[in-house]
């Protein structure tokens, strides 16, 4: 399947792959995950190969999920992803298959350009998977471009670009050039999962007293991340009562 694909193509796809271990890897640099949960490629996908056939996904996509990074939640201990996606790994049929319905619409079978026909084309993929009712990371593979999509807004979610006038032509969608897709390492802080962002748990004063990103004691971090958890659990018993 990679025979069909240009040099150029596959440094591309690689790019992506590498994007998101790098993603992955901050993630575990702030604890968030458990760096035995990443699980980098390449990957054996025979069992997918009829799946893919029958989806008629585009050759670069396949390639993609051979060489895409995957999270193993059970060992990463951490389902949540971004905005409140969650991880997707596609060595799994139905993570495949639900990739062409990320935003669980139910479309129909045939036309693209049908109000009701399906809206994923083939060399479209989703990095993520809709959590609860929020976002959805996607990526072209032929434009080599990633966008951060709301299931019900229907806009951009990604802070990098709200209020940008980047497009691309012909595209009713914000899209991220990948250079400031991962940004500024407070936008993980803010967008990540549900514990990221509870006043119960300032985790963003966390991060910054315990040196992060230059200089983190992430052991010391955790130590006052369980302070301010059991804190927390006492206060929300002593209101219960």
């Amino acid at each position: 399947m990679d025979q069909q694909l240009t040099s150029t193509q596959k440094a591309n796809l690689h790019e992506i792959a590498d994007l998101m271990l790098e993603i992955y890897q901050t993630l575990a640099n702030m604890r968030f995950l458990n760096p035995a949960g990443i699980i980098k490629g390449p990957h054996n996908t025979d069992n997918a190969l009829e799946l893919y056939q029958e989806l008629g996904l585009d050759p670069s996509i396949i390639y993609l999920y051979s060489i895409l990074p995957y999270i193993e939640s059970p060992l990463a201990g951490q389902p949540d992803f971004f905005k409140g996606g969650i991880f997707t790994d596609f060595r799994r049929l139905d993570d495949i298959e639900e990739g062409r319905d990320p935003f669980h619409i139910c479309p129909g079978d045939d036309d693209y350009e049908d109000e009701d026909g399906p809206y994923m084309r083939p060399w479209v993929t989703p990095l993520s998977l809709l959590g609860n009712h929020q976002s959805v990371i996607l990526y072209d593979a032929r434009r080599h471009q990633i966008w951060i999509i709301d299931q019900e807004s229907w806009n951009t979610t990604d802070p990098a670009l709200r209020n940008s006038s980047d497009r691309a032509a012909g595209d009713e969608y914000e899209y991220d050039p990948l250079v400031s897709f991962i940004g500024d390492n407070a936008w993980w802080w803010e967008n990540s999962g549900r514990e990221w962002d509870s006043d119960e748990l300032p985790l963003r004063e966390l991060y910054s007293k315990h040196g992060w990103p230059d200089n983190f004691n992430g052991d010391a971090f955790e130590i006052d991340q369980l302070r301010l958890v059991e804190d927390a659990q006492r206060q929300n018993g002593e209101d219960a009562t």
